[in-house]
């Protein structure tokens, strides 16, 4: 059995999906409408850090300000999370197939 990947902590998706949504880059505190627990935003975003998702960068002046930033393996995860969030809230009903046309056994999925 393999071991859970970061995509399994609680709000690692919607935090990825609004910072693509934010041009790939936001401050902590545009994240606080998803995680409001400031200690929670932090482990999450080393977490996602560690995996290779994100860079996080802090600058700090003129106030003490933290960013995350997808990095290119972040930005593929994110847009796919996104795509899939679209399916499933109806927001670009695709039709796919499994595969082939209905003359060769394909049909619908949706």
């Amino acid at each position: 059995m393999e071991s859970p990947t970061v995509l399994s902590e609680r709000y690692s998706v919607p935090v990825l999906i609004c910072i693509l949504k934010n041009n790939g880059r936001v401050k902590f505190s545009d994240l606080r409408h998803i995680i409001v627990n400031y200690p929670t935003l932090e482990k999450l975003m080393l977490a996602l850090e560690k995996s290779g998702l994100v860079n996080l960068s802090r600058v700090t002046k003129p106030y003490k300000t933290n960013f995350a930033e997808l990095t290119d393996l972040g930005y593929r995860v994110a847009k796919k999370l996104a795509v899939a969030d679209d399916i499933l809230s109806g927001v670009t009903p695709e039709v796919e197939t499994n595969h082939g046309t209905p003359a060769e056994g394909g049909h619908p999925l949706n």
